[in-house]
């Protein structure tokens, strides 16, 4: 569209300016552990939805809420089961929603780390909202210059982890 620019970058495939930096940072080491947690459990939330829709002709999003409902959570209609089916979410907001699935698809791994799944989710969820941020601001200040000297350009993403977005 008239007024867009585009920043080529030698290699990589065609992906937005947050994407790229999302994918830097679940690059690092101390954030692939949280990348890791995050998609074992959805991974085998879909496995295990497929495997009892196979067994079970007549199971569908709907029991799963019913079961849910049973064993105590708050969610209010079947759009976030399916959005976490979907992978759309990285975790529930209740971190026993996570425990309510490993119970009824009977998922171990996810029975015995759901709070670490749960943290993880919610730490990788940060980090996308300050990267969006970041990201926001430094389009909306005019889109610095790309070929100018940044060199001294550098903005704090997470101090914890001390990444930077330079």
């Amino acid at each position: 569209r008239t007024g867009d620019k585009i920043l080529y970058i030698s290699g990589q495939s065609r992906q937005s300016l947050f994407e790229l930096l999302v994918s830097r940072v679940y690059d690092n080491p101390a954030i692939s552990l949280h990348v890791k947690l995050v998609e074992r459990w959805h991974e085998e939330l879909v496995k295990a939805h497929h495997r009892r829709m196979h067994a079970d002709h007549s199971w569908s999003l709907d029991k799963l809420y019913n079961e849910m409902r049973l064993l105590g959570t708050t969610i209010s209609d079947t759009q976030p089961l399916r959005n976490w089916l979907k992978g759309d979410t990285l975790r529930p907001q209740d971190p026993e929603d996570l425990w309510r699935l490993a119970e009824i698809f009977d998922l171990e791994f996810v029975k015995q780390h759901y709070k670490r799944i749960h943290k993880a989710g919610g730490r990788l969820h940060g980090l996308h909202v300050s990267l969006s941020r970041r990201l926001n601001l430094w389009l909306q200040d005019g889109t610095p210059d790309l070929f100018a000297d940044t060199s001294g350009y550098e903005d704090m993403v997470d101090e914890e982890l001390g990444l930077t977005l330079r």
